[in-house]
């Protein structure tokens, strides 16, 4: 077999052109299903391998001839499972590879906003950490003070880690911010060249999304009418109007190739499509100009839609010229799903039109993903189509394959909670739900309480079947002890001591599906959560300050279970048969100001108003569980916690265990040994059931 990558490529080819095979044809198997095919494709040519060899002394990827198996363990399924193994098996491979080498130049831009979105769409703070590693490692700076786009791109990922952080180290993007501030009075290139700033269309990609995000993050809106002005001079020199598409740049408009069409190159398409997206997705509501970016949106989907491979899923390095280059281009096919995704699940595109494209071409980028995670068929840096091997590839390249896998699980995600009922679609598109946009949260992951005796308050709980499944110490010391009331749900009991006397209620843990979507939403909010990061049991965990309490303000936590976490090892394990109740479904909020509280969750957290009462909240999502906003009195710094149970069962297992109830309309009130409630109830008949209050013991709950 040839060998491609490496100095000793470039002999080899000149000798084949020498001998008159200018064009040898490359064979690799690509797998479709069940069946195994052929793909031929012209060799690289001299010239373009020595862009080859240049590209891999700069460590931007390889292409080497014996690349082993193709990938057999990925699914084409829209599922969240199958999409999260796709991604973590490409972009593991490709961090281990390449962190040694992080750069800040383009190629390693495009890689950094794939693995920013991997760790938003699987909710692994490992890809995010590296990015974190890398933006200390270069202070924070870009490439140069007075940046080109290609050196702006940068700046997308000091900006994500800004904002995920809650806007809390501005220093992060003060040099982000200089260099912007540098050029945005110029409409030149720089100083001495005449060229607009943004003279190629793979600027659309670099810089917009950089400039939308300054905005996001300074508010000033100088940032974007820079990118409203700049990006209308680089569609009014680039943008073909017949063929809905863009030219590289000024000196391929009207260009023809090989079969004497225009020359398209599919990855150029993908930079703007895609860079259409991560622009519109920071640009203000109220923008004037979003109508011109979601209509060249809708233009060149449609375009580039009718241009997709029939038999592949995938598009051509040349788009009107798949006779001369045969071979699958995988950097802008991913670019071009990426985008046509993003519009589908921003309400841009079509569903019923552009969903089959999409999952056609999701499905063609596994068939190029190889045994250790490689991502085949990305052609080397360049301006215009070229030839390469089917093992070519590059970081770039996985950059955009993990933006359109993270788009893809966003779906997903969307397309689960549809499918749990049209109740809870109803109920968040409801009038009056000023956050109906907010994410799904998937349920009460715990209720934590300051006990004064830890062994007592454990015994009491154990009594009602929940088991204590771990604990966490501090020098010796258990600190916080975990009751496991189902896989998803615990109890944490904390002890009093002296910084912390008072016993009650502690704080209300939510579990998030998707932890970054929900702090990125949070953020545009106006709201401060705190950053992402690894909780003492293994879990992804942030926190944000809400209502007024008898304690101050409300600590609302926010957890995502993890695998390898001491939660998830639990799965599955100490059920016991003896429990009362299986699920947690309400947790009562004693705050100081009510109606203020009912404000806060409903219009920045998304909850949704039960009934006629709006005190009785569901969480966003279709999970079925509550919470009611209480007056602090008469609770004061005491829990109640309502669990689903079976009325009848429960009062003969409370009296075999010799624990006192009360009886209070249609549930059953214990207390614990520091005077917190727990209620059980019957499952409600309807999906919501109104509570007499907190006061008259009764709760709401919920069924799955």
């Amino acid at each position: 077999m040839i060998r491609i990558s490496g100095s000793k490529s470039f002999v080899v080819a000149l000798l084949l052109l020498i001998a008159g095979r200018a064009y040898a044809d490359a064979q690799t198997p690509v797998r479709t299903g069940v069946q195994t095919v052929e793909q031929r494709s012209p060799l690289p040519t001299p010239q373009q391998q020595q862009g080859i060899d240049r590209d891999i002394s700069r460590h931007f990827g390889d292409a080497p001839a014996s690349p082993g198996p193709l990938a057999d363990d990925l699914s084409s399924a829209m599922t969240p499972g199958a999409l999260d193994h796709a991604i973590r098996k490409v972009a593991d491979w490709q961090l281990t590879r390449a962190e040694p080498y992080f750069d800040r130049i383009w190629t390693w831009s495009v890689l950094y906003t794939g693995l920013m979105a991997a760790s938003r769409a699987t909710g692994d703070p490992k890809y995010h950490d590296a990015m974190l590693r890398m933006a200390e490692r270069y202070d924070w700076e870009l490439r140069s003070a007075n940046p080109n786009a290609d050196d702006q791109s940068l700046g997308q990922t000091y900006l994500e880690l800004y904002l995920e952080a809650g806007k809390e180290h501005p220093e992060w993007i003060a040099p982000t911010r200089r260099a912007l501030d540098a050029v945005i009075g110029s409409d030149t290139l720089q100083p001495g060249d005449p060229r607009i700033p943004w003279w190629w269309c793979d600027a659309l990609f670099m810089a917009p999304p950089v400039w939308a995000r300054m905005y996001a993050a300074t508010g000033e809106h100088k940032y974007v009418d820079y990118l409203d002005r700049q990006w209308q001079r680089t569609s009014s020199l680039l943008y073909d109007p017949q063929e809905d598409l863009y030219a590289r740049d000024a000196t391929y408009v009207g260009k023809r190739g090989p079969n004497g069409q225009k020359i398209f190159w599919s990855r150029g398409e993908g930079w703007v499509m895609a860079g259409i997206g991560r622009t519109l997705s920071y640009l203000p509501a109220g923008d004037p100009r979003r109508g011109f970016y979601e209509d060249q949106l809708r233009a060149m989907a449609a375009r580039v839609a009718a241009l997709q491979d029939p038999g592949t899923g995938l598009w051509h390095a040349s788009l009107l010229d798949p006779k001369d280059f045969p071979a699958p281009e995988i950097s802008g096919s991913a670019l071009l799903v990426y985008a046509m995704a993003w519009g589908i699940n921003h309400g841009v595109l079509d569903r019923a039109t552009y969903l089959p494209v999409v999952e056609a071409g999701w499905s063609g980028l596994l068939h190029h993903v190889y045994a250790e995670g490689r991502l085949g068929d990305v052609q080397q840096t360049g301006s215009e189509p070229a030839y390469y091997m089917p093992s070519s590839s590059y970081n770039y390249g996985v950059g955009g394959f993990l933006l359109a896998a993270s788009e893809l699980k966003e779906m997903a995600l969307a397309q689960a909670n549809n499918a749990a009922g049209p109740g809870a679609a109803e109920a968040s598109s409801g009038p009056g739900n000023a956050a109906a946009g907010s994410p799904d949260l998937a349920g009460i992951a715990h209720v934590a309480i300051r006990v004064r005796d830890l062994g007592a308050a454990a015994a009491f709980y154990e009594k009602l079947g929940f088991v204590r499944v771990f604990a966490l110490f501090h020098h010796g010391v258990i600190y916080e002890a975990f009751m496991k009331v189902n896989d998803r749900q615990f109890i944490e009991l904390y002890p009093t001591d002296a910084q912390h006397p008072d016993a009650g209620f502690l704080h209300l843990c939510f579990e998030g599906q998707d932890l970054q979507a929900v702090h990125r939403y949070y953020v545009a909010e106006g709201l401060v959560p705190t950053k992402l990061r690894k909780a003492g049991a293994g879990n992804l965990l942030f926190t944000m300050p809400g209502p007024i309490t008898a304690q101050g303000p409300q600590n609302i936590e926010y957890t995502q279970y993890m695998p390898g976490s001491l939660h998830s090892k639990e799965f599955g394990r100490d059920l016991g048969p003896d429990r009362i109740a299986t699920r947690m479904i309400a947790v009562t909020l004693a705050t100081a100001d009510p109606a203020a509280a009912q404000r806060f969750y409903t219009d920045k957290l998304g909850f949704l108003s039960a009934g006629r009462r709006g005190n009785l909240l569901s969480l966003p999502g279709s999970g079925g569980e509550w919470v009611e906003i209480a007056p602090l009195q008469p609770l004061g710094l005491k829990a109640r916690i309502a669990f689903e149970a079976e009325p009848g069962q429960a009062k003969r297992l409370l009296r075999e265990r010799h624990i006192t109830y009360r009886k209070q309309h249609h549930s059953l009130v214990v207390r614990d040994p520091d005077g917190n409630e727990v209620v059980f109830e019957a499952a409600p008949s309807s999906a919501v059931k109104v509570a007499a209050g907190a006061s008259a013991g009764k709760v709401i709950g919920g069924s799955r």
